[in-house]
């Protein structure tokens, strides 16, 4: 099983500028490191479930900041 992330700018929603696919491991826990430091202001995450060709719905989107 993987984990799909998205990573975007509030109001860009409809093109995350991160995508990132990531394995489980079997794990029930996991986690994305961000490839790059990003730059302060506010940002939103979500992610979804991908098995073979099952794919779960997205999360809600989550709002994060960096300061």
């Amino acid at each position: 099983m993987n984990g799909q992330f998205e990573i975007a700018r509030p109001g860009d929603e409809a093109a995350p500028f991160i995508q990132e696919t990531r394995p489980t491991g079997g794990r029930r826990v996991i986690t994305l490191a961000l490839p790059t430091a990003l730059p302060e202001g506010s940002y939103r995450w979500r992610v979804r479930a991908e098995d073979h060709s099952l794919t779960s719905p997205w999360t809600q989107w989550c709002d994060f900041a960096v300061r």
